[in-house]
């Protein structure tokens, strides 16, 4: 009996001297060494060039050897006569090449037969093939070309960049990242960003250095300040990640700054003093009253109790926010103020605050035409001035002056 010791024989890239070790079993007393010659040959080859069937026992892998893997010199071993018939094993070494190219696993058949013509027809073969199986040790690593991305509430065209190392995928290889996002976000999805993407599989085709990753920061009317979300690169389907390399991050911080202007005004007891304990807890209702500021056109109209004042909490804060609009107006103005709700031998004072609105609104005036031609002797000349940019949301008084040119 001559045969393979196992179906499948597998090694890693750059280790055990970068070759695979098989093994062929015999146990036959023979009066001539056998000479046995072992073929490691790509699927196809097995398949197609030497017209043989594949065995059922082959699972198959997703990426197959070509002739840059292996060496693929046929192997021609003599297997001595084991003396009383025993056992006995013999090793094959089939080199395999470091190749520095991803391609996660992939295998080719080995197989032998009998070389010696006297004793072909009267040994025994037992297992002749097996699948050879190569582990790379390529790891391609993908991840963020930064650690953090800013962009503005409601900003067009927003992206962050997954980027792969500079080592080679292989042609036959394609391999997918996906995009999760991180625990406790302080921006809502869905509400402050949606990515479309997330979740899914992105795949990276053996030329894709990087790809953009679309996001989109939505626009709301809040007043939120700054907030963020996390997002992690993780591998999707069988081909591993390795460690992040230093010019990619495995995460990165996305932070939204807000675009709706707000303020914040502070109610602190003054009396007692820190060091001193309050007779008792109270709470306090603020409002807001319009003036030559308009509630709902020039800010958001506010009334909430604020919550409960104790030893452990003197100040109470809100946010009230000031709306964007793009008339010239004169600086307004509008008031916030507080009144007790709950709570004996509070008082309250000041009660009351001024706020005052300074616009940013420009606004451009400048005369119809540059040039005008008038005959001696007319009455008058018309010359008209008018808004070039911008929108006027009040009355607006411009000068004009004449300055002696050749005229007298």
């Amino acid at each position: 009996m001559v045969e393979l010791t196992e179906a499948d024989y597998q090694q890693r890239e750059g280790q055990g001297n970068n070759v695979i070790t098989a093994r062929v079993l015999y146990n036959r007393e023979i009066a001539n060494p056998i000479t046995v010659t072992f073929f490691p040959v790509t699927y196809d080859r097995y398949l197609n060039g030497l017209n043989l069937d594949l065995p059922s026992s082959f699972p198959g892998r997703e990426v197959e050897a070509d002739d840059d893997d292996f060496n693929g010199s046929p192997i021609t071993i003599t297997l001595p006569n084991p003396a009383g018939g025993t056992v006995r094993q013999v090793e094959l070494q089939i080199p395999i090449n470091d190749d520095m190219i991803n391609e996660h696993q992939e295998t080719l058949v080995g197989f032998i037969e009998i070389a010696n013509a006297v004793d072909e027809g009267t040994i025994q073969l037992g297992r002749t093939a097996a699948q050879l199986i190569i582990d790379d040790n390529d790891d391609i690593t993908i991840g963020f070309t930064e650690e953090s991305y800013t962009f503005t509430e409601g900003q067009s065209g927003a992206f962050v960049t997954l980027a792969k190392d500079a080592g080679r995928i292989s042609q036959r290889t394609d391999i997918a990242a996906m995009i999760s996002l991180g625990p406790s976000p302080s921006a809502t999805p869905d509400s402050d960003f949606s990515i479309t993407l997330l979740g899914s599989d992105i795949d990276f085709n053996p030329s894709d250095q990087s790809i953009n990753i679309p996001l989109s920061i939505l626009e709301d009317s809040l007043p939120e300040g700054v907030e963020s979300f996390t997002l992690s690169v993780v591998s999707a389907g069988n081909f591993p990640f390795g460690a992040a390399r230093t010019d990619t991050s495995p995460t990165t911080q996305v932070i939204i700054t807000d675009n709706d202007g707000s303020i914040e005004v502070c109610a602190v007891v003054t009396n007692p003093p820190m060091d001193q304990p309050l007779s008792s807890s109270f709470t306090l209702l603020a409002d807001t009253l319009s003036a030559s500021a308009v509630g709902g056109s020039d800010y958001t109209d506010f009334s909430t109790v604020l919550p409960v004042f104790n030893n452990n909490n003197r100040r109470r804060c809100f946010d009230i926010a000031i709306l964007e609009d793009d008339l010239l107006e004169a600086s307004e103005m509008f008031r916030a103020f507080l009144t007790l709700v709950s709570g004996s031998g509070v008082n309250v004072d000041p009660a009351e605050a001024t706020i005052t609105i300074t616009d940013v609104d420009p606004l451009t005036i400048g005369l119809q035409q540059t040039m005008y031609t008038v005959n001696e002797g007319d009455p008058l000349v018309s010359v008209c001035a008018e808004v070039t940019s911008g929108a006027v949301g009040r009355e607006t008084i411009a000068s004009l002056a004449s300055q002696q040119n050749t005229a007298t």
